[in-house]
C-alpha cells in the first residue's frame, strides 16, 4: 500500500510539473503573442497614416494638375499596393488575436482542472478526518500547482503515520483479547503493559 501510494504521489508530482511547464510556455507563447499584435496594431495605424497622406498628395496633384498621367498612375499603384498591404496586415492581426484567445482559454483550462483537482483533494482528506490549509487566494496556475504539491508532498507521511497506528492498535488490541481469553502465553505481560486508546493517541490531521 505504501509503495502504490508513493508512486501515486511521485506521478502527481510528474503531472504537476509537467502542468506548470506548460502553463510557463503558454504564458511566454501568451506574452510573445500580444507584443505582436500590439506591433501589427502600429503597423496598421503607420500604414494608415501613410494611405491618408497619400491619397492628400494626389488631391493637391490632381487640383493643381500638377501630375502627369503616369505619375497619378504610379501613385495609384503605390496606393493600391498600401491597400493590399493594409489588408494583409488586418488579417494577420486577426489571426494573432484569435490564437492569444486560443492560449488564453487553453490556460483557463488548465486552471479549472487544477482548482477541481485542490477540492477534491481537500474532500478526500476530509473524508479520513483530515484537515489542509486553505487554498490559495491568488487565482493562478502556478499558486494551484504549487499548493497541490506541496500538499501532495506530506501524503506519504500521513499514510505511513495511519499505517503505523493501525498496526499498533491491533497488536495491542489482540493481545487484549488474548488475556480475556485466558491465553496463559500471555500471563508474562506486565499489567497495563498494553496501550490503551489513550496511549495510543492519535494521528496527525494536519495536511
Amino acid at each position: 500500500m505504501e509503495e502504490r501510494c508513493t508512486r501515486e504521489v511521485s506521478d502527481r508530482d510528474t503531472a504537476i510539473e509537467a502542468l506548470k511547464a506548460e502553463n510557463e510556455r503558454l504564458e511566454g507563447e501568451k506574452g510573445g503573442l500580444a507584443n505582436s499584435l500590439a506591433a501589427l496594431r502600429l503597423s496598421l495605424a503607420e500604414k494608415e497614416q501613410e494611405k491618408e497622406a497619400l491619397r492628400a498628395d494626389l488631391a493637391k496633384a490632381r487640383d493643381a494638375e500638377a501630375l502627369s498621367a503616369e505619375q497619378a498612375r504610379r501613385a495609384n499603384e503605390l496606393a493600391e499596393g498600401l491597400r493590399r498591404e493594409l489588408a494583409s496586415e488586418k488579417e494577420s492581426a486577426a489571426a494573432v488575436g484569435e490564437q492569444l484567445s486560443l492560449t488564453t482559454r487553453r490556460l483557463d483550462s488548465v486552471k479549472g482542472v487544477l482548482a477541481a483537482t485542490v477540492g477534491h483533494y481537500r474532500a478526500i482528506v476530509a473524508e479520513f478526518g483530515g484537515e489542509t490549509s486553505a487554498p490559495p487566494e491568488e487565482d493562478s496556475v502556478y499558486a494551484l500547482a504549487s499548493w497541490l504539491k506541496r500538499h501532495l508532498a506530506k501524503l506519504p507521511g500521513l499514510i505511513n503515520g495511519c499505517t503505523d497506528y493501525g498496526a499498533l492498535a491491533g497488536v495491542a488490541n489482540y493481545a487484549k483479547l488474548l488475556v480475556r481469553g485466558g491465553c496463559t502465553h500471555t500471563e508474562s505481560i506486565p499489567e497495563g503493559a498494553l496501550p490503551g486508546p489513550e496511549e495510543l493517541g492519535e494521528t496527525s490531521l494536519g495536511l
